[in-house]
């Protein structure tokens, strides 16, 4: 009885930390998006190419092909629009891939910056154990249990590719 009450518990505790991952993950996308659509926005406020692209964005759909002209007269125009609209829509997915790289650096480091915090915290709280009387042998063993080292080096190897 108690065997299949953990396994339910488990499988409880498993969707509900499943449930919550999604929920972030949804969270994240909807911040980043709206990071990148300010981001946008205020670059071409200061950025006159920026802005024209994004008018023409919206304008290109609008631009009619005469049927009156002849059909090389009518490719040429539909190249023309088509290369504009690609190259527009280059320079646009170009901006929001840099805001949306942007977005996320700026979250690693945000997390560095908490991590590091936090491994400072074990070391204070490491230290009063050891003023106590708590042996290093016992620390030692915890730091293994918990991983510490191993966060402390994934912290180092993030720091150093942004030294880099």
């Amino acid at each position: 009885m108690s065997n299949s009450g953990n396994e339910i518990e488990k499988r409880l505790v498993n969707e509900a930390v499943e449930r919550e991952i999604e929920r972030i993950r949804f969270n994240w996308k909807i911040r980043e998006a709206n990071y990148v659509e300010n981001m946008l926005e205020d670059e071409s406020k200061y950025n006159e190419s920026l802005r024209r692209d994004l008018r023409r964005r919206d304008n290109l759909s609008d631009i009619k092909i005469n049927p009156d002209d002849d059909f090389v007269q009518q490719r040429q125009k539909e190249r023309a629009k088509a290369f504009r609209y690609f190259r527009v829509s280059r320079r646009i997915k170009k901006a929001k891939l840099k805001y949306r790289f942007q977005y996320v650096t700026n979250k690693l480091l945000e997390s560095t910056d908490m991590l590091e915090s936090v491994h400072d915290l074990i070391g204070e709280a490491e230290q009063k154990l050891i003023s106590q009387g708590f042996s290093k042998d016992k620390i030692e063993t915890l730091r293994k249990y918990f991983n510490v080292d191993e966060g402390a080096e994934i912290l180092n190897n993030i720091k150093e590719s942004y030294d880099r």
